[in-house]
């Protein structure tokens, strides 16, 4: 009937349960965590691996999960921070390494009934996804917006049909606004992956930064500001983002920055491509 605060989850190694907490509380869970560096995740009585920094059936706050190994072979669910009836705020899921044999969907935060999912972060350097990935910065579901979170990739396999959102909300009402998506390292292949600001053409204050170059994604829809940070070792004819899909990249209301990185040098005349579109922009 109370709180639960600054509990740890380890695990490295054995054959896992489906469900892991690193707490669940009846009111508040805060700045609880799941740490995994190996392990089998494998069947059992629900079909599908679902792991929980905290549930707090009122707030979910500050509470993360980081898997840096281990095979997952079910669906699998990741969630920073999971409120059953209230806010799910700052929890965030970092991921380095395991292999995700079927779908996966990771929340940095997931709020149900009201209370909202804003400032959650999830970041991906590596890992396997075999069957692809559903990720979110931020998820509201009935009820409340998302707005502030953010999703950071900087590596990883995606082999299978993914989607990236910033933020997303199922509630025609509500809004999906003022989220991040960056793309962080040179020669990204997100060949399969669609990229959101939000979702249902929520548009208002998503941006995309592109930081990097060789960068090859599916789509990207739906972000106000699309940012492209030069690299240094940027030269003449290179491309930032490539677009492989068969949307169309739609950029009539988004503003566009560029700048370069300290110690970058392009000549008079040279030319970069920022975004190159299959399907046209």
């Amino acid at each position: 009937s109370g709180d639960a605060s600054a509990n740890a989850v380890n695990i490295s190694g054995g054959d896992m349960a489906e469900r892991i907490f690193g707490a669940r509380a009846s009111k508040k869970a805060q700045k609880n965590s799941v740490t995994i560096e190996g392990g089998n995740f494998v069947q059992g009585d629900y079909g599908e691996t679902s792991i929980f920094g905290a549930r707090g059936d009122e707030q979910a706050v500050s509470n993360s999960v980081t898997i840096k190994g281990g095979n997952f072979n079910l669906p699998t669910d990741i969630n920073g921070g999971y409120s059953n009836g209230g806010k799910a705020n700052d929890n965030k899921v970092d991921i380095s390494g395991g292999i995700f044999e079927k779908k996966a969907s990771v929340y940095g935060g997931y709020s149900v009934s009201g209370g909202g999912a804003d400032n959650n972060k999830v970041s991906i350097s590596g890992g396997t996804f075999k069957e692809g990935a559903s990720i979110y910065g931020g998820f509201s579901n009935l009820g409340g917006d998302a707005t502030g979170n953010e999703v950071t990739i900087s590596g990883g396999a995606f082999q299978g049909e993914s989607k990236i959102y910033g933020g997303f909300v199922p509630s025609a009402n509500k809004a999906a606004t003022n989220n991040i998506v960056n793309l962080s390292a040179s020669g990204l292949n997100l060949s399969s992956v669609s990229i959101f600001g939000g979702n249902k053409d929520v548009f208002t204050g998503n941006t995309l930064n592109v930081r990097g170059k060789n960068i090859t994604a599916k789509s990207i829809a739906n972000f106000e500001y699309l940012n492209f940070y030069m690299p240094q070792d940027i030269t003449a004819n290179d491309t930032m983002l490539n677009l492989v899909g068969n949307d169309k990249a739609d950029l009539r209301r988004s503003k566009i920055g560029v700048g370069m990185v300290q110690g970058g040098r392009l000549n008079l005349n040279d030319r970069i491509a920022l975004i190159n579109s299959a399907a046209g922009i």
